[in-house]
């Protein structure tokens, strides 16, 4: 990142601080306020809701039908009187003595609105009623709250409670006013601990940005230097490994370009893949093409380049003295930062000794199913693993009509495994008639045996299996 950068990104860090800052005092404020307006109507609705229920003594009742039976009322009624005193008292005992209480009569045909009584003595009793929204009346519930803005300087908070009669039928609707309440919602009181906390904020950002800008260069810097010094340690030792590898590789291996072209070739001068040290030294600059003596090379070239994966392939070749070498190679690409290969990783495993034992193992197995003499390899439960020809006839009788070897021949061979020695047992030969030896072997800890038949001469009174 740039210095102009950087200190573009500080900026904005600042500038977010200052405004979550600012966003934090307005949350922080508008919590107050309805913590203010909850707590004040708070007091308001036990006012009202006891006076509310005070009410049924029968002078609001009286004083109600009265009013709307078109008698005119005046503020010396005694009962006027009584029930204003009564509001103006409870008011001052709960500390709202600066508050109104007054008690509205309703016509929901007309939806007109008269102040019955009020705890001030400035309003005539009956006169119409025009400070609250008849909409809101018509639907208000017990403890409806409302901050009513009166005018831009005046904000009063207003709570209503209806009033039933004895038989609690709805006669009138009793509401608390407080007095103007802006001041205590929008004062500068309430807003200064965040406006210092934003002004030190920017103090300390003015003061201390050049200082952090000042030693983050000198950390980058140290860092950068660090981080070479630890990348060259490392590649230095990573070299030193591979180099090591490649000397000590019985391996033939070389690195191409992606067009075949030999760049590298490892140490491996003791005629290993039947090249002298001269011939490897004279491969580097020439194309592997002109080199190999696979026909298929540039075919396993393109496609290793085309599809980026690797392929390995086996081959052979002629040595000095005739001798014929296996290897199996494995062609690896490898890719720059775009994903585009650039060069290839050829391994040569020398594979001879694998592929001489590999035919020694098929020419005895073909030894012994050319055999005339039984060659059994199965397991103590009877269970066939292999067998030649020569061994089919003796397996008719050994087995029985599903598939499965005898109980008895089970309990034979698992006596001799169980013996842990080499048996002989005799049996007729099922194509010549004629008597043979069958050596059984068991093969400790894997429940198996073999079995190797042998031509004998019978001599007289010779024990013969069960199956003769």
């Amino acid at each position: 990142m740039t210095k102009d950068k950087y200190q573009i990104s500080i900026a904005i860090v600042h500038i977010i601080m200052i405004s979550v800052l600012l966003f934090r005092a307005y949350y922080t404020i508008g919590q107050y306020r309805s913590s203010f307006v909850e707590s004040y109507s708070g007091k308001l609705n036990s006012v009202v809701q006891t006076m509310a229920k005070m009410s049924t003594d029968g002078l609001a009742h009286s004083m109600t039908k009265e009013f709307n039976q078109g008698v005119t009322l005046d503020e010396t009624d005694p009962r006027y009187l009584r029930l204003s005193s009564k509001y103006d008292e409870v008011l001052k005992a709960n500390g709202l003595g600066h508050c109104e209480l007054t008690f509205i009569v309703f016509n929901r045909e007309t939806k007109q609105m008269h102040r019955l009584v009020s705890s001030e003595p400035i309003y005539n009793a009956g006169e119409e009623f025009k400070e609250a929204d008849p909409e809101f009346l018509n639907n208000f519930s017990i403890g409806s709250t409302k901050l009513n803005k009166i005018t831009r300087d005046i904000w009063k908070i207003e709570v209503f409670c209806p009033v039933l009669d004895i038989s609690g039928r709805q006669i009138g609707i009793l509401r608390a006013e407080s007095n103007n309440v802006k001041s205590e919602l929008t004062g500068f009181m309430s807003f200064w601990p965040f406006l210092i906390i934003v002004f030190a904020y920017t103090l300390a950002a003015i003061l201390l940005t050049p200082i952090i800008i000042k030693q983050r260069k000198k950390f980058k810097l140290k860092k950068v230097n660090d981080t070479i010094h630890d990348e060259l340690d490392q590649k230095n030792e990573e070299l030193k490994m591979l180099s090591l590898v490649a000397k000590q590789s019985e391996n033939l291996m070389l690195i191409t370009d992606e067009k075949g072209q030999i760049l590298w070739v490892n140490e491996t001068y003791e005629m290993k893949n039947n090249y002298t040290a001269e011939e490897l030294n004279e491969f580097v600059g020439k194309y592997l093409q002109d080199v190999s003596k696979n026909k298929h090379i540039n075919t396993i070239i393109k496609n290793v380049v085309d599809f980026r994966k690797a392929i390995t392939y086996e081959s052979s070749s002629e040595g000095l003295e005739q001798e014929t070498y296996y290897a199996m190679t494995t062609v690896t690409p490898i890719s720059d930062d775009d994903d585009k290969v650039t060069k290839l990783l050829f391994v040569d495993t020398d594979m001879t000794k694998f592929k001489i034992a590999q035919k020694e193992n098929e020419l005895f197995r073909d030894f012994v199913m050319k055999s005339k003499l039984p060659r059994i390899h199965l397991t103590t439960s009877g269970e066939v693993k292999f067998c030649n020809s020569a061994s089919e006839k003796l397996l008719d009788k050994w087995l029985s009509s599903t598939g499965e070897v005898k109980d008895d021949i089970k309990v034979m061979l698992q006596g001799i495994y169980d013996s842990g020695s080499i048996e002989d047992i005799l049996i007729k030969d099922g194509f010549s008639s004629q008597e043979i030896k069958l050596n059984i072997h068991p093969i400790h800890e894997k429940n198996e045996l073999f079995i190797i038949g042998e031509s004998i001469h019978i001599k007289e009174n010779a024990k013969i299996d069960g199956s003769s």
